[in-house]
């Protein structure tokens, strides 16, 4: 999918998002336990998912009860396990809440990429050891999450600046077009005229923006306008009516948004 405007941004990143729940739910049947994820990306941190209730619970019960093995994790950048609850003497309160939950043992594997860092919380609800093979699969699932939130992340921050950059261009368009009514009004030069408009935006506690579509509307009788930004057009194959062929990077190979 060629990026080409906000919108799309806006859509390619919420599908980024939705994809955290399907791998987390294929954790969950990787290892037949229940899972949740948090995410943090420099100091922001979300609790992002969990596959039922029960691992929810005995997630957030953490930040009640002012520790766990996922604050452990995500403090000391390194995996956690507890293989049984009951006799966890580190963290009661958070054990009271997993027995309550029926969770009686929890590995949380971390996923990293970049300054992102994902804790893949896994609850089961018999004690004992986490088969290595499992916490591998666990690693995996835990990078790719981490990979598709900082994508997310890093889609949604280029939508905020484009957005931010286009609004500035429209906002100059509307300035020049009012500098030129000034200079043509005072026979003064495009410096003097910015000054002109700034003052008279300074005395009216108004944006120079504000002052300059009133300027143009009061002298041509309607607002400015400006011209809409067209994105580049497309040139694939698919957009100049070529056949497609499948590769990396193809929509054969890339996977579809969920439903």
């Amino acid at each position: 999918m060629e990026i080409i405007d906000g919108q799309v941004r806006h859509h390619a990143s919420a599908w980024l998002e939705a994809l955290v729940p399907t791998l987390a739910n294929q954790a969950r049947q990787a290892v037949d336990a229940h899972t949740s994820v948090v995410v943090r990306s420099g100091d922001d941190q979300r609790w992002v998912t969990a596959t039922s209730a029960a691992a929810g619970r005995c997630d957030a019960a953490q930040d009640v009860a002012g520790g766990g093995p996922r604050a452990l994790a995500l403090i000391e950048d390194r995996d956690v396990v507890v293989d049984d609850v009951v006799t966890c003497a580190r963290w009661p309160g958070w054990a009271r809440a997993c027995a309550d939950a029926g969770v009686q043992s929890v590995a949380v594997v971390l996923g990293r990429h970049e300054h992102a860092r994902v804790a893949l919380s896994v609850h089961r609800d018999t004690p004992g050891g986490w088969p290595p093979h499992q916490l591998r699969r666990l690693s995996e699932l835990a990078d790719a999450i981490a990979l598709l939130w900082l994508t997310a992340l890093e889609v949604e921050s280029v939508t905020r600046a484009t957005e931010d950059s286009l609004a500035a261009l429209g906002a100059r368009a509307v300035i020049d077009q009012a500098l030129g009514v000034i200079m043509a009004q005072n026979r003064c030069d495009a410096d003097t005229a910015f000054d002109i408009l700034r003052t008279a935006s300074m005395h009216r506690n108004a944006k120079l923006r504000v002052v300059a579509t009133e300027i143009v509307t009061r002298v041509s009788g309607r607002p400015p306008r400006v011209s809409p930004f067209q994105p580049r057009a497309s040139t694939s194959p698919r957009a100049a009516g070529g056949a497609r062929t499948s590769g990396p990077g193809s929509r054969a190979d890339a996977a579809s948004p969920p439903a």
